[in-house]
């Protein structure tokens, strides 16, 4: 069972709060013109252009106070631009008056005409004054007006955060498919095609991106194995492993162990995984394959030991009731080996609680009942097992 990415995905995501919770980066607000933009027909007085491109400047160099020295008093017109708001709310933000840059935005920011720059500042004025609905509600207007701009991917790095990855990823891939530039909604964007099993698409949003880099190095390798290529994602991740990364060092020893485990390389799994997995569920069944792989039931059996309780739990967190399932079966499975009948019926007992539609473990199951001399359970448990491997697909 190939499990995702978890930690390397609340690394990702958790990295791109809400962006009201730090001040606008110095550039101009995504949708303004370009300072030496000529004005199109319909553009608003000269001088009111003038002072937008003076203030755009000032902006550019971090200067807020002087943005809004240029463009408060103009901002009052009633022919002041929507870009000539926008910008000033985004000074506003950069000096921290949240206030004013939400009252700056407030009245155009109702109106269907509103743009998704301005949208995106109200969102962040919003979200500065604790209004996460109305923060929220800015943010998916903008989206939809232009899924590519920054509001679709302040959106996509909070559904990731939250883990609705289908969601983020809708939201993710079109802005990373514009914006080649930045690598953080990329990876990310990669990251949530992996969950969804995109393994292309993942592989395209990676392209280009340095060689090096240890998140997308991690990411190419889950990519190699999802497509079937474990020696690929071996030679990816296997020059990293005696010292890696600490952003991707939970995750690199997850996926290499998976690679070694699919090209029966369970020494090198045991050894990678050897001292690094107290409390950690996904990378304790990865050594208990290793075990089990290698022909050490005893050490199975030591391994899944620290997790017997959740395992027998009556109900077991919803979240890794999956894992639980999978390292039961390995847990049975080595008792059955180990001939200690008792304990193998109540560790698959659990393992078909936890998953009631594994063949396997019912066939486990069967086979530490008949060795418990409980021959009538193990004709019912045969039955369940011929249920779930006519209804496998």
């Amino acid at each position: 069972m190939r499990q995702p990415l978890l930690l390397l995905g609340s690394i990702l995501f958790a990295a791109f709060p809400l962006a009201a919770a730090a001040p606008p980066a110095p550039a101009r607000p995504a949708g303004t013109p370009s300072p030496a933009a000529a004005p199109p027909p319909g553009q608003p007085r000269p001088e009111l252009l003038a002072a937008f491109q003076r203030a755009n400047e000032r902006f550019v160099a971090g200067d807020y106070a002087g943005v809004v020295a240029l463009l408060a008093p103009l901002a009052k017109a009633a022919d002041a631009p929507p870009p000539m708001r926008t910008l000033l709310a985004a000074a506003y933000l950069g000096l921290g008056r949240a206030a004013e840059a939400a009252a700056v935005v407030a009245p155009l920011a109702e109106s269907e005409q509103a743009g998704p720059a301005l949208l995106f500042q109200a969102a962040q004025a919003a979200a500065a004054l604790g209004d996460e609905a109305k923060a929220e509600t800015y943010l998916r207007r903008a989206a939809v007006k232009d899924p590519t701009s920054l509001a679709a991917r302040t959106l996509g790095m909070r559904r990731g955060g939250e883990g609705k990855l289908a969601e983020a990823c809708g939201l993710l891939q079109p802005y990373a498919a514009a914006h080649a530039d930045d690598t953080d909604a990329r990876l990310s964007a990669a990251f949530c095609s992996l969950d969804l099993g995109q393994a292309a698409t993942a592989s395209a949003l990676l392209e280009g991106l340095p060689a090096d880099e240890p998140r997308a190095r991690l990411l190419r390798a889950r990519v190699a194995l999802q497509q079937g290529h474990p020696d690929e994602a071996i030679a990816q991740l296997s020059p990293l492993a005696a010292n890696p990364p600490a952003v991707v060092a939970h995750d690199l020893r997850r996926n290499l162990a998976e690679a070694y485990l699919e090209v029966g390389k369970a020494d090198e799994a045991a050894k990678l995984l050897a001292g690094k997995t107290a409390g950690d569920v996904n990378l304790s069944l990865l050594l208990a394959r290793a075990k089990q792989q290698g022909g050490d039931p005893a050490g199975v059996v030591t391994v899944v030991a620290p997790f017997a309780g959740q395992l027998t739990a009556p109900a077991p967190p919803a979240a890794d009731r999956q894992v639980l399932a999978a390292m039961a079966l390995e847990w049975g499975r080595a008792l059955v080996t180990l001939q200690r009948w008792g304990e193998a019926v109540t560790a698959l007992q659990a393992a078909t609680r936890l998953d009631a539609a594994s063949a396997p473990a019912w066939q486990a199951l069967v086979q530490a009942l008949r060795g418990a001399g409980r021959s009538a359970e193990a004709e019912q448990a045969l039955a369940r097992f011929r249920e779930a491997s006519a209804a496998k697909p």
